[in-house]
């Protein structure tokens, strides 16, 4: 890939209703060259609703503890 160009567009858009993005390329990029799309979706809610779990075992007898112990003991296990 030595000398190869590289052009890197962003984009943020909300998901519409119809769940479709469309994406124009500007006229200096050839036509039949390779382009990489890659799509992150984030979700404000969603990550709300991951930290709510945060500290969810600190009680936990399972995981009570020596950590270092415990992680050897499940590696043995496989």
């Amino acid at each position: 890939m030595k000398g190869e160009a590289m052009t890197v567009i962003q984009k943020t858009v909300r998901v519409p209703e119809d769940h479709r993005i469309t994406l124009e390329l500007p006229g200096d990029i050839p036509a039949g060259d390779r382009a990489d799309i890659t799509v992150t979706v984030s979700s404000a809610s969603r990550a709300a609703s991951i930290l709510s779990l945060a500290g969810a075992l600190a009680d936990s007898e399972t995981f009570a503890g020596d950590s270092v112990a415990l992680i050897r003991k499940v590696r043995d296990e496989w």
